[in-house]
């Protein structure tokens, strides 16, 4: 793994660490040099799931180091593809490479820096190739697998205002930070989510932000879709509250927010859900372990993690003030390679779900020539849980009435 990250990226490349610690103690990086770097977390209740994409155009220069034919982790891929696979896939596994890195390490190395120039990230120990070092490299750590992230800084030599101009103008100082990691070779994670025949909306991070900014402090939160109605409602979800005892009512407190429809860029509620029976042929592979309600065609009930979402929308509105101050690109609309069409703007967030229990999808990405995508995975509480809480059922007829009062008005 060789990668050179361009000095106004870098800070993108920084807030996406950021965003990832938030979820797990752990990040997973993996790395092609035709595909790019991805960056993934997986939380200790594997609840939340997060994989930042980087393609190759995010990069000055990436490429993939031959692999040492002594190495163990080599045998055992030829061994397990020796019948499976055919001598190209074999090869495009040789130069991938994955690893696991502790947050608490990562964290203060990439962080945000002023005056960069460029990051390079190696990997060096090992099943690389023992290739020419450099002269700042050392023979330190063995044959351990290591990262190696090199910060070119520039350091401004410039004179004081009101300096006189005799004085010679000083050239700026070039300065090199190398930090050095070592990481577990493993290999990645990855999470299934179908999002065939989903309902989906699409906004603006800054829009979901605010809307959802009243019931941050909570552990979960709880969106209620209607099929009718032109409101989406959140609240704060209190499990313990008048379902356990272990809490008196008079210690939590309720809060709730609504956003119209109109507010948001696009909206579409799946209301032609069938409600046979599993076949025995079915494909996918979350229905039989989740079931459908008997009302998903007039309302949906999702309870999520907060902390993670809030992660993912902070980062996508970051991103989409900074990117759109360095690139142009703000409030803009871009072609979208992968779909063919225009897209309302850049990191616009979609939201897809089909009902309790089946994982809430985040989706965002930056313009095609930035290279960079985000995708989030929230377990959802399931719908047999929820219809066992009283005060969730008392919640429900509190917004059905409000419904129907808001769509009398209009």
């Amino acid at each position: 793994m060789d990668c050179v990250i361009p000095g106004h990226s870098v800070r993108t490349f920084s807030a996406a660490i950021q965003c990832l610690s938030k979820i797990s103690k752990e990040l997973y990086i993996d790395f092609d040099a035709m595909d790019g770097m991805c960056l993934r977390s997986l939380n200790d209740a594997k609840s939340a799931y997060c994989a930042i994409h980087f393609a190759p155009c995010f990069f000055e220069h990436c490429s993939s180091p031959a692999m040492n034919p002594n190495s163990s982790s080599r045998k055992k891929k030829k061994r397990r593809n020796d019948n499976s696979m055919s001598n190209s896939t074999s090869a495009s596994q040789e130069t991938r490479f994955s690893c696991r890195v502790p947050m608490r390490a990562l964290a203060p190395v990439v962080r945000p820096r002023k005056n960069v120039i460029a990051l390079r990230i190696r990997s060096k120990g090992s099943n690389h190739v023992n290739q020419k070092k450099d002269d700042d490299d050392d023979d330190e750590n063995g044959g351990a697998l290591q990262l190696a992230f090199e910060f070119e800084l520039e350091v401004d030599n410039s004179l004081p205002s009101g300096a006189h101009e005799a004085y010679p103008r000083n050239k700026p100082t070039l300065v090199k930070v190398i930090h050095r990691l070592g990481v577990a070779e493993v290999d990645g994670i990855t999470a299934v989510a179908p999002k065939e025949e989903c309902s989906e909306l699409v906004a603006r991070p800054k829009t979901l932000l605010k809307w959802l900014d009243p019931i941050k402090r909570t552990a979960e939160g709880c969106l209620v879709f209607y099929k009718d109605a032109d409101i989406i409602i959140a609240t704060s979800f209190h499990p313990n509250d008048n379902a356990t005892g272990l809490a008196p009512k008079t210690s939590i407190v309720q809060t709730e927010t609504v956003i119209q429809i109109q507010d948001l860029d696009e909206y579409e509620f799946q209301d032609l859900r069938r409600h046979n029976d599993v076949d025995e042929d079915d494909d996918d592979p979350i229905r039989p372990n989740c079931p459908m309600p008997d009302n998903v065609n007039e309302e949906v009930v999702l309870v999520f993690g907060m902390k993670e979402a809030k992660a993912l929308l902070q980062f996508c509105s970051q991103q989409s003030t900074y990117t759109g101050n360095i690139m142009g690109a703000h409030n803009d609309s871009f072609r979208d390679d992968d779909n063919g069409h225009h897209a309302k703007s850049p990191w616009s967030v979609t939201m897809s779900f089909h009902w309790a229990g089946r994982p809430l999808i985040f989706e965002s990405k930056s313009q095609a020539r930035l290279g960079v995508s985000i995708q989030m995975g929230l377990a959802t509480l399931d719908h047999n849980i929820l219809q066992t809480m009283p005060q969730q059922r008392q919640r429900s007829q509190e917004q059905n009435s409000q419904r129907r009062r808001s769509t009398s008005r209009t």
